[in-house]
């Protein structure tokens, strides 16, 4: 990305690729161990730019056609893929995501996962460098972040509750404060 453009990333259509996941602690688990942070149990990724979020998308153990982590981690990464290698900066909420997703990759059934061809940053490394804030702040929480639901339908299809389009929000109003080597993410 040349800094000295008149076309910036962020001046286009798909920029930013929101990655919110999660799940439940594992009980019993002691801390600092390899499983302590739990399954994940649902995704949901928000695609976006200065102006709006394009689209989102999520998955959840709790909707009819995914029966397991592995699954759901297909679904993902097969989301993923499309963005890879497009300069695409993969926001995330911390970096504790960042690592969550990498383990359960790890011990999944894929192939050859991969995250490469993304840049990455989590919001609240940002915060606390930059501003002195974290996520609780802005009211996201991990028990403020609302989970994708299941519609009510006979398709009983995963569709997001907003939390990505609240990420979106929180991200548009501080990137602009931030260094823009900060912006540029770490490559995956």
């Amino acid at each position: 990305m040349s800094r000295n453009s008149w076309l910036h990333l962020d001046d286009l259509r798909e920029s930013w690729l929101f990655l919110i996941a999660g799940g439940t602690e594992q009980s019993g688990q002691p801390e600092g161990s390899q499983n302590s942070a739990g399954e994940i149990e649902y995704w949901e990724i928000g695609v976006g730019n200065p102006e709006k979020l394009v689209e989102t998308a999520a998955s959840s153990l709790a909707g009819e056609h995914v029966h397991s982590q592995d699954n759901l981690l297909t679904e993902l990464h097969n989301e993923l893929r499309a963005y890879r290698y497009q300069d695409t900066l993969l926001v995330t909420l911390d970096q504790e995501m960042m690592q969550q997703l990498r383990a359960e990759l790890i011990v999944s059934e894929i192939e050859m996962p991969s995250l490469r061809g993304f840049t990455h940053v989590d919001i609240e490394s940002q915060l606390q460098t930059q501003f002195g804030q974290s996520l609780a702040d802005y009211g996201l929480t991990e028990e403020e972040r609302r989970r994708p639901r299941v519609t009510d339908d006979t398709k009983q299809q995963v569709v997001s509750n907003g939390t990505a389009e609240r990420v979106w929000e929180i991200w548009t109003r501080l990137y602009r404060l931030v260094p823009s080597t900060e912006l540029e993410g770490t490559p995956l």
